[in-house]
């Protein structure tokens, strides 16, 4: 499609309009052509293409992970042999395409001579380093020296050549390829029928929205073990009409299920869907495990409660509660099922939807993250998932599952940190529950990087990968944990939240103590986490407060010192910065509102009293809140002035990521403490530092990060959208004063000059920007809105079984929409049934004359053996009418012998006359 919201590779560029004059000449853009020289070209030229506008950041990360996604399933269908062969067949199309040919080999010829290019100067190089540590003549070190900055140009020539090769082949149609063609040679190379593939290319490439498969299945006891399993296909409107345009294709949609026994292999079941015909599809799955009687489940019951006390006993296991692995063995006594999973392959782009308040599933889906061998990495992942929801539901023993995955070596390291996290995240409730999770994460921290004794961090050691992204894990882990702010004296709950102190103090010591003194490997990844992980942060006191800036900026200031400059001397990068710059930014922005939302609810008021006893707790509550809040004040006053110097120092920096740091930085202190004409001065700071940068892709993140960064501002007002609420604002300080004025109109400008000469990217940027000031909400481009328009009535048409007329997608009408009315089809169904019956009509002659032949090929064998045995009776009755002697007497012969001997009629054998043989009834002897 050409559509731009769906598509972000190439497009064919339109061809110049051609108006045939008068005088036989056809005029274009490029000049007056006569028709006899276009009827005497005979090589057309090659089509050429031109990157379209871009998307927006977010659509472009959809895009690319919708696509991923989707080649992913396509892979899982095919299997690895399939998708080889198909990738063989797509590069040796590509070989075959017209101009491709000798693009290739320009291609391959230059990239061979930057291979010998590059082993050449790693040769020379190495040589003069030779000459050098040797200590040869300056002569010799001098030649040595000149050929190697010889071979370093020749390289550099070469290179150049090589890219200049590689992107002519990339405009090249050679590198154009078909939806169309692509899933026909899957289709090829897979076990997948025609059908199969159009409801797949109709819903996953076609179609759009994410369909939610909500499930439930109980456990019914009887003879026949079954597992009564249903399933709900639903989902946005988008998705319903995605699904419908499939099962016009294929009915025979249907989603496996994965069911594991006890000591059992698991089994898999196909469930069939329906598009909107049923509310469930119900479905009895049968189990392979017998039923157990009374006396055996009883005997089982009495070994669990004995293992239990044993464990207790010997200080293995809580006495206060009961272990999640222990639930599920109960639950395993009943029902022989021990987890079930739905689309275990993931075929299906969809959500998987389990009822949190059904009795039995936590247990099954603690057994499913401990009891997958070999470990499934996504069904682990699942059962994370339920098991945090579970966890914030108010579960105690899904709070001690997760914490068990995360201490478990055993576990893959990215389950770990899931498990880990997702603790961390059920911890915001304020309840006893929560305290429990959060400890358990602090402990097993501590456990982990703490030194016994010191409780200060251990020496870092990245030796381990898996055992160094474990230690990421629980840093991010220990930002998530959130408390709600204090409850006044009449009960009212405060609307805010802060982080525990412990958890602050955690991260605090993580930066400061931080060493890596003999470690090979670079602690860059560990030191951003920490940072991005106490940005997120909300430090309750002012003491935490001070402590986390000065730490940030201890760091802002080594890693400007050891990375050097633009951070071309480290390995690491400047990803350091960059991370402390956002941190700075976060805490800003949460100290700001926590202030503004909570201050009042922090500190508890007493209750108005009389007398001489409540003016003095008056007076000393009051002395208690002025020097609260000044302590308040003098900490965020800190936290302020190192983010102006961070945001000051980081404008001038070579390395193009701070600098696009700072802006967002500079963006939103200029917001909040700018004044009257704050939001004014802040979009005029981001515009001129756009206008500052050298590449228009640096132009365009800056303008995008400033987009997002505005609507955030607008967010908390209810009745407005976040657009509407900080354009609101906007205006406000616009028109505050004099200077607001101009600088909102400067900035207006400014940005209508970038959408017209500044590039695609920040053109793009730019508008998108504009829109948000209008505090319009949608699409900020009208060709992207009026395709998405065209789109959303084609689902509305679909889902209403209106007959949708085609649309154009974009503003040319060039485009056709991908969602079909159903009428195709039913054309395509009603052509099928035609060419069904043809073929069979065509079978049932073809047997008619089969059965015609046959017959007379059997008649034809039954009229000769007639003649045979006619033939020979005439010439017998013709020797015996002649009268001529013989020796054979019947009188004399036994009637056995009369009718063929004992041989003949114990065997059972027959004789088959045909024509010109001879029965011959002498015996062996050759006597009569």
């Amino acid at each position: 499609q050409t559509a731009r919201v769906w598509r972000g590779g190439r497009f064919v560029r339109p061809e110049p309009p051609v108006v045939v004059s008068d005088e036989g000449t056809q005029q274009t853009d490029e000049g007056n052509v006569t028709t006899k020289e276009l009827s005497d070209s005979t090589t057309q030229p090659p089509l050429k293409s031109c990157p379209p506008k871009p998307l927006c950041p977010e659509i472009g990360k959809l895009v690319r992970a919708k696509a991923t996604c989707v080649i992913g399933m396509l892979e899982r269908k095919l299997g690895e042999e399939g998708m080889r062969k198909v990738l063989r067949k797509l590069v040796s199309l590509q070989a075959k395409t017209a101009g491709a040919e000798s693009l290739q080999e320009k291609a391959s010829v230059a990239a061979k001579a930057t291979r010998a290019a590059r082993e050449k100067a790693k040769a020379s190089s190495e040589q003069a380093a030779k000459l050098l540590e040797a200590g040869a003549d300056e002569a010799q070190i001098t030649a040595s020296n000149e050929k190697a900055t010889q071979c370093a140009r020749e390289l550099l020539k070469r290179e150049r050549e090589e890219a200049r090769c590689s992107q002519k082949l990339s405009e090249s149609p050679a590198r154009w390829l078909r939806s169309h063609g692509v899933l026909t040679l899957c289709r090829q190379n897979a076990t997948m029928t025609k059908n199969e593939m159009a409801a797949f290319h109709a819903r996953w490439i076609e179609g759009s929205g994410c369909p939610k498969l909500t499930v439930g299945f109980t456990f019914r006891k009887s003879r026949r073990q079954e597992l009564l399993f249903a399933i709900e296909l639903t989902g946005c409107p988008a998705s319903a009409a995605g699904d419908r345009a499939a099962f016009r294709k294929n009915a025979k949609i249907a989603v496996t299920v994965r069911v594991q026994e006890a000591d059992l292999p698991p089994s898999d079941h196909a469930v069939s869907l329906s598009a909107h015909d049923r509310a469930y599809c119900l479905m009895p799955l049968q189990l392979v495990t017998k039923p157990k009687d009374r006396r055996t489940i009883a005997r089982q019951q009495q070994a669990a409660l004995d293992r239990q006390q044993r464990a207790i006993e010997e200080g293995g296991l809580n006495p206060r509660s009961l272990d999640a692995a222990a639930a599920a063995e109960v639950l395993q006594w009943e029902c022989p099922v021990q987890w079930v999973r739905v689309d275990p392959e993931c075929e299906w782009l969809a959500e998987v939807v389990v009822p949190i308040e059904q009795i039995g599933l936590e247990g099954m889906l603690t057994a499913q993250l401990v009891k997958e061998r070999p470990a499934d990495v996504a069904a682990q992942l699942s059962a994370v998932a339920y098991l945090k929801k579970r966890a914030q539901a108010g579960s105690t023993s899904a709070t001690r599952a997760l914490l068990q995955c995360a201490e478990d070596d055993s576990v893959f390291c990215r389950v770990r940190v899931d498990a880990a996290v997702a603790l961390s995240e059920s911890a915001r409730d304020g309840t006893q529950r929560s305290n429990l999770a959060h400890t358990g994460v602090t402990r097993a921290y501590r456990k982990r990087r703490c030194d016994a004794k010191t409780g200060l961090p251990n020496p870092s050691d990245l030796s381990n990968l898996a055992e160094s992204v474990v230690d990421e894990g629980f840093v991010i882990a220990l930002g998530k944990p959130r408390e709600p702010v204090g409850v006044g004296n009449r009960g009212q709950h405060g609307t805010g939240w802060r982080t525990p102190v412990e958890c602050v103090d955690l991260l605090v010591d993580a930066l400061d103590h931080f060493k890596s003194d003999g470690d090979p490997m670079c602690g860059a990844s560990v030191v951003s986490a920490t940072l991005a992980s106490l940005g997120q942060t909300k430090p309750p006191t002012p003491v935490s407060l001070v402590s986390a800036t000065h730490a940030i900026k201890r760091w802002l200031l080594r890693d400007a010192a050891v990375c050097g400059v633009g951070g071309r001397a480290h390995s690491g990068g400047r990803r350091v910065t960059v991370a402390g710059i956002h941190a700075l930014k976060n805490l800003v922005v949460g100290f700001v509102a926590s202030q503004e939302t909570t201050t009042i609810t922090t500190a508890a008021v007493p209750e108005p009293t009389t007398g001489r006893l409540g003016e003095v707790s008056c007076a000393l509550a009051g002395k208690e809140n002025n020097a609260t809040t000044q302590k308040d004040k003098n900490a965020f006053q800190t936290l302020l002035s190192v983010a102006k110097e961070a945001a000051a120092d980081a404008g001038h920096d070579p390395c193009r990521a701070v600098r696009r740091a700072g802006v967002a930085l500079a963006f939103a202190i200029e917001w909040r403490f700018g004044g009257a004409e704050g939001p004014a001065r802040a979009l005029a700071v981001a515009v001129l530092a756009c206008k500052a940068e050298p590449s228009f892709g640096a132009r365009a993140d800056i303008l995008w990060d400033t987009r997002d960064g505005f609507r955030k501002r607008g967010e908390g007002d209810v009745s407005l959208s976040s657009a509407a609420a900080a354009s609101r604002k906007w205006a406000t300080a616009a028109v505050s004063s004099p200077d607001g004025r101009a600088l909102a109109f400067w900035t207006t400008a400014s940005l209508r000059a970038a959408t017209r000469r500044n590039g695609a990217e920040t053109a793009t940027a730019a508008t998108a920007l504009l829109h948000a000031l209008r505090g319009a909400g949608g699409w900020h481009d009208p060709a992207d809105a009026a395709a998405s328009a065209g789109r959303v009535a084609a689902v509305d048409a679909i889902l209403a079984g209106a007959a949708a007329m085609t649309q154009g997608l974009d503003q040319k009408g060039n485009g056709a929409n991908p969602l079909d009315d159903g009428a195709e089809d039913e054309a395509e169904r009603n052509e099928r049934r035609k060419r069904k019956e043809e073929r069979r009509r065509v079978k049932t002659e073809k047997e008619e004359r089969r059965k015609i032949r046959d017959a007379r090929r059997s008649k034809r064998a039954t009229d000769a053996v007639a003649a045979a045995n006619e033939k020979y009776e005439i010439d017998h009755d013709h020797e015996l009418d002649r009268g001529e002697p013989s020796a054979f007497d019947p009188s004399a012969m036994e009637p056995s012998e009369m009718l063929g001997g004992s041989e003949m009629l114990e065997g059972g054998s027959e004789m088959v006359l045909s024509e010109g043989t001879r029965v011959d009834t002498r015996d062996g002897d050759g006597g009569d």
